[in-house]
């Protein structure tokens, strides 16, 4: 099951997710492999709390951000694409496309991506 991505306004604690990706990855699809610790190409639950706390967030809003990406739901994962939708704000088609590209290569090097946490 794939969590569900959207267009409405994020919350405070998805808005605080998205600013400290932006401020220690190069872009999107960098944050997804920091993320994606074990490298099965989805986020869960667990990886996005891993992620979070690594980034400081308290255990509360962990959870918050957890429930409103749809990951609360027993086997739910969000994509890249996914992913991309909900921790950059209004991505243009290119640059979807172009992260996508910059992932894939990513990937090859992600040892030393994951190390920057």
């Amino acid at each position: 099951a794939t969590a569900q991505g959207g267009a409405r306004s994020a919350s405070r604690e998805v808005e605080e997710v998205r600013a400290a990706l932006a401020a220690v990855t190069l872009d999107v699809g960098e944050a997804f492999i920091c993320t994606d610790l074990d490298g099965n190409d989805t986020v869960s639950a667990n990886d996005m709390r891993r992620l979070m706390a690594r980034l400081g967030l308290p255990p509360s809003s962990q959870e918050a951000v957890v429930r409103e990406i749809g990951l609360s739901r027993t086997g739910a994962m969000l994509d890249l694409s996914e992913f991309m939708r909900l921790f950059t704000p209004n991505p243009p088609i290119r640059d979807l496309q172009a992260a996508v590209r910059r992932y894939e290569l990513s990937k090859m090097h992600s040892s030393k991506i994951v190390r920057k946490f």
